[in-house]
């Protein structure tokens, strides 16, 4: 009885640890290379949980860039 116990359990336990796994969402990586300001060469490392399109990436590039850039004007501490 004890050797059906101990079966009963280890399946249980496989069965709850597989079922909490599958439910798991991933993580998906996108790293933006900016353009370079303030004599850096500045990344972005965007973790998100569903896949972003080309077109929403490279707005998000956009906008960050145009930040940077803007930034950079303000703050012109070098003469180009």
């Amino acid at each position: 009885m004890k050797i059906y116990a101990r079966k009963l359990s280890t399946f249980i336990a496989f069965v709850f640890l597989f079922f909490s796994l599958v439910a798991c969402e991933g993580r998906y990586y996108n790293k933006i290379i900016l353009t370079g300001a303030f004599n850096t060469n500045s990344t972005v490392e965007l973790f998100t949980k569903r896949p972003l399109s080309d077109k929403k990436r490279d707005k998000i590039k956009k906008d960050i860039n145009q930040i940077l850039i803007d930034l950079d004007n303000l703050f012109n501490i070098q003469e180009r």
